[in-house]
């Protein structure tokens, strides 16, 4: 057993700068690009702790510091009325705690499980967007990262399609999603069972179609899954290997000022392993289980998350994630959780 151990986190996030047209006074200006820019080093390290057993998975009781950083530019550009595209190249490198192993809600969410921690130079995101206008009232959209300050439809369908990371459209929470900017754990960050479509970095290539409303909204998206788990390529073999996810979004105000009811569910297939036959066949041979001697097209994982956020007030929010999964085959892109609880 490990009897205790303390993970002190120091993170600098440089202040993103934004570049682009101010809006104007006329009420139905929008602006026509945006770019901004993040930097975000964060430092970890760990006491040494006792611990009786350990192996490659395992996080380890000597150990030194760990480092990350990542620099993004995020490039936005109107292509014509309602369509626009995407580009966010990305500068990433650094190492977690143990290699971002030992623990199943790894400790920095700007890592991944990569082999070398060197900085390398790749698009993160590069997609295109349309919004299909179902109304002709207008609401203001943020220019933030990713999204063009202008007046968008109220009522609309949107289509994102290329490549970027379907957490930005999916699980979305004020409070706990970012962490650049919130809590760097991956199950706070994500919900912790969600396995959802990535390479190792955490992008995909796909389409996510939205249905939006003032009262309501719903999601769904068709993803690409990597060859192997943990790995950069995507399978081709788009029949036996793929990932849908839907979401349903509804906004209310029963506590505080606002809040936010997200309902998910998703659904993979791919070249997974079995975890019980890995199990008997281990049994069977007196050896260690491996459990990608069962990999076989034809498998799956699914499960669903519930997802609440509430703003009780200008200097004071709740959030809360519930999320499941199946359990029964192997954990092909995101982390080793099956059920998981979190509220703050």
């Amino acid at each position: 057993m490990i009897s205790s151990v303390r993970i002190v986190n120091f993170s600098i996030l440089i202040v993103m700068c934004v570049f682009g047209r101010a809006f104007a006074q006329e009420t139905t200006h929008s602006d026509s690009w945006n770019l901004h820019f993040q930097q975000t080093v964060v430092g970890q390290y760990h006491f040494d702790f006792h611990s009786p057993y350990s192996g490659i998975n395992s996080l380890q009781a000597h150990e030194g510091d760990a480092y990350s950083v990542t620099s993004t530019l995020f490039l936005g550009a109107k292509l014509w009325q309602g369509g626009e595209i995407y580009f966010d190249p990305e500068l990433a490198g650094g190492s977690g705690l143990s290699g971002a192993v030992g623990v199943a809600g790894a400790l920095n969410g700007e890592t991944y499980r990569i082999g070398t921690p060197a900085p390398s130079l790749a698009i993160a995101r590069l997609y295109l967007q349309e919004n299909i206008a179902l109304s002709d009232s207008l609401v203001q959209m943020q220019d933030v990262q990713n999204q063009i300050g202008e007046f968008q439809p109220a009522r609309r369908i949107t289509i994102t399609a290329g490549k970027y990371a379907v957490s930005d459209q999916f699980d979305a929470n004020s409070f706990s999603h970012d962490p650049r900017s919130q809590f760097l754990n991956w199950s706070l960050m994500s919900a912790g069972a969600w396995d959802y479509p990535a390479d190792t970095k955490g992008y995909t290539i796909g389409i996510t179609v939205e249905y939006i409303t003032p009262e309501y909204s719903l999601r769904a998206a068709s993803d690409a899954v990597v060859t192997e788990a943990n790995l950069m390529e995507f399978d081709t073999h788009l029949s036996g290997a793929h990932s849908e996810t839907v979401e349903f979004e509804l906004p209310h105000h029963m506590i505080g000022e606002s809040g936010i009811l997200r309902l998910l569910a998703f659904h993979t297939m791919a070249h997974m392993g079995n975890y019980l036959q890995a199990i008997n066949k281990a049994y069977s041979s007196n050896t260690i289980p491996d459990i990608t001697t069962t990999r076989a097209y034809g498998r799956s994982k699914y499960g669903f998350e519930l997802n609440l956020e509430e703003q009780l007030s200008n200097r004071l929010g709740t959030f809360a994630r519930a999320s499941w999964n199946d359990g029964k085959n192997e954990t092909w892109m995101f982390t080793e959780i099956d059920h998981s609880v979190c509220a703050g």
